[in-house]
């Protein structure tokens, strides 16, 4: 039977995907140290059966895909000192505990693995088409007042408790992929997360003309589709366009590969679900909701607009594109 693939939250169980996803890289991990192996005379067989070992049903730890990718990056440069470097750090990465369905929350840089992460964040400064940059160098700062901003924000909980009320199936999502928040201070960068630290969410605290629950809710519902789309997708690619390629985005400024329009599209399509559902269960509490669902559903016209003139989808990428719509009304 053919697997059908929804975009709407609720059509296939995330912790199914999560499965699948980590068993993916368990067993991609294993295929670079075969041929480390192979190439350098080695004897690693201990670092198999450590991976080997991991509980696939559990949440892995952030830090082992931080490992991964470590890996997978020096043995591209087929640097020998960085290859041995990467296995050394994906062994004492395997070491952390991933965990069950439980959310932990800290500030940012408190885990060696994040500097990879954090590095990557902070230097992403996009250009317009004059070479101008699109918006403000990124900033990211951890919270050292934490009596002043307590963590997790009582904003951020009352967003939680919002999510798991009108949406069970996202919550289940929330639950499933995310391992840890990290909240900070800086500028530009609202939030994010990345396939190097799948798991981690960065989220920037709201600054003072920014609705605090409403800011939350839009943001953990943003990452958490970043995350349920990775593992959707896993090692099949969703688009066939040229990744030199770029293309208006329906939320930011900079233009970007057709897959990054992809990929915010899917998240503005489960935005619009989510502040419909919102309005129609909270709209006396906080009536802003109201300029937020309409500046989503704009935002998610538009990047419908751009896949739907300019995206070569795969098959895969073609069922989820077409399901966005649907996603929307559900």
């Amino acid at each position: 039977m053919c697997l059908e693939y929804h975009s709407a939250p609720g059509k296939l169980s995330p912790f199914v995907l999560r499965k699948n996803f980590q068993g993916y890289l368990v067993k991609s991990a294993i295929s670079y140290i075969n041929e480390v192996q192979s190439s350098l005379k080695l004897d690693l067989n201990h670092i198999i059966l450590k991976l080997s070992s991991l509980d696939q049903n559990q949440k892995f730890s952030p830090s082992i895909y931080t490992g991964y990718h470590i890996l997978q990056s020096a043995y591209d440069s087929q640097n020998k000192t960085l290859v041995l470097d990467a296995l050394h750090f994906l062994v004492q990465y395997c070491n952390d505990k991933g965990g069950n369905n439980n959310i932990d929350y800290s500030t940012i840089l408190t885990e060696p693995y994040e500097n990879h992460c954090i590095d990557t964040f902070r230097k992403s400064n996009p250009k317009d088409d004059f070479g101008v940059p699109a918006f403000d160098v990124v900033e990211m700062f951890p919270i050292l007042n934490v009596k002043k901003y307590k963590i997790p924000p009582s904003s951020l909980k009352k967003a939680e408790e919002i999510l798991s009320l009108i949406d069970m199936d996202l919550w289940k999502e929330y639950q499933a992929y995310v391992s840890i928040l990290k909240i900070f201070q800086g500028k530009s960068l609202q939030g994010g997360t990345s396939l190097n630290c799948f798991g981690t969410v960065y989220l920037r605290m709201p600054e003072d003309s920014e609705h605090p629950v409403l800011y939350f809710l839009e943001h953990i519902v943003h990452e958490t589709s970043h995350l349920h789309l990775y593992a959707l997708a896993g090692d099949r690619d969703l688009v066939r366009n040229d990744s030199a390629s770029v293309y208006d985005s329906p939320i930011r400024h900079d233009k970007r590969p057709i897959i990054g329009v992809f990929h915010a599209t899917f998240v503005l399509a489960r935005l619009v679900r989510i502040f419909q559902r919102y309005l129609n269960h909270f709209s006396n509490d906080y009536p802003e909701g109201t300029t937020f669902y309409n500046r989503i559903s704009r935002d998610f016209k538009t990047g419908y607009s751009i896949l739907k003139e300019n995206c070569l989808f795969t098959t895969l990428g073609r069922q989820i594109f077409d399901s966005l719509d649907d996603c929307t009304k559900i």
